[in-house]
């Protein structure tokens, strides 16, 4: 369990906070969306997360471990994986192949397991073929597949994604979420920041930030019916959750989905 406790962070001494007071409790298992308007703390709670960043005040407990207790903190860091917004400040190798392997390099582990690793963590995020190129060449949605892979090459309990299909075109964008929905199905926990809400969609529950508090922490339907709350939250409606939103205003008893496969499949029944 990710745990913050009254957690405040401020990036000056004399600077308003980014986060304010958070208290919540994220579970073994879960797949959360972390939301809110640029600015209101997101970014910041994903670097808490995993003790890049350190609270001011309160503490963040992940597994029991204290991320303020250095000590843990290779612990915190092999459990906790976070895929950044810029994937270029967390990419590392000189081939795609050496930065995936950095990490499970650091964790010891026998060669052979190093390769298993970083072959299911390239194969997972669709960069087969692209082993040996150098990270500089790659395309922007590819770097930011890159990072994603150096993060599952860890196998880590936790997986903080800050905007993980930002840069992506549809078919990266698809093959990241499918490695999310993997990652998922072995009962360990995603956080993922995001605006889109047909990726909301995909979790069980909801976080809402604004200002560097929370504001919102319900299930994620409940917030896809709520159209003045995901305005507040900045959360941008899919083509497919406006067209079921129109046909509810229009008297047709239809779900409010945001993935329009599964709108598809509620008409046609």
């Amino acid at each position: 369990m990710i745990v913050f406790e009254a957690v405040s962070f401020s990036y000056r001494d004399d600077g308003p906070p980014a986060v304010s007071g958070v208290d919540v409790s994220i579970s073994e298992g879960e797949r959360v969306a972390l939301v809110g308007p640029n600015g209101s703390g997101k970014s910041t709670i994903a670097l808490l997360s995993n003790g890049i960043l350190l609270p001011s005040q309160g503490r963040v407990l992940v597994d029991g471990h204290d991320t303020a207790d250095e000590s843990a903190l290779d612990v915190v860091r092999a459990t906790v994986g976070l895929v950044l917004q810029n994937p270029d400040n967390q990419i590392v190798g000189a081939t795609v192949e050496e930065d995936v392997a950095f990490g499970p390099e650091n964790l010891a582990l026998p060669s052979e397991e190093i390769r298993r690793r970083v072959a299911a963590a390239i194969e997972a995020v669709g960069l087969q073929g692209l082993e040996r190129r150098e990270p500089h060449t790659l395309s922007e949605g590819q770097k930011q597949r890159l990072a994603i892979a150096g993060a599952l090459a860890m196998q880590p309990s936790y997986l903080v994604m800050d905007e993980p299909t930002a840069m992506l075109d549809p078919a990266g964008r698809e093959s990241v979420l499918a490695a999310m929905e993997r990652f998922h199905r072995q009962r360990r926990t995603i956080v993922h920041i995001t605006h889109d809400a047909s990726e909301i969609a995909l979790c069980d529950r909801v976080i809402g930030l604004r200002e560097g508090k929370v504001v919102y922490d319900e299930d994620a339907e409940s917030l896809l019916k709520d159209a003045e709350t995901m305005q507040t939250l900045d959360v941008q409606p899919s083509p497919a959750l406006e067209v079921a939103r129109m046909l509810a205003a229009g008297g047709v008893d239809v779900p409010l989905e945001a993935d329009a496969s599964r709108l598809v499949d509620a008409l046609w029944v």
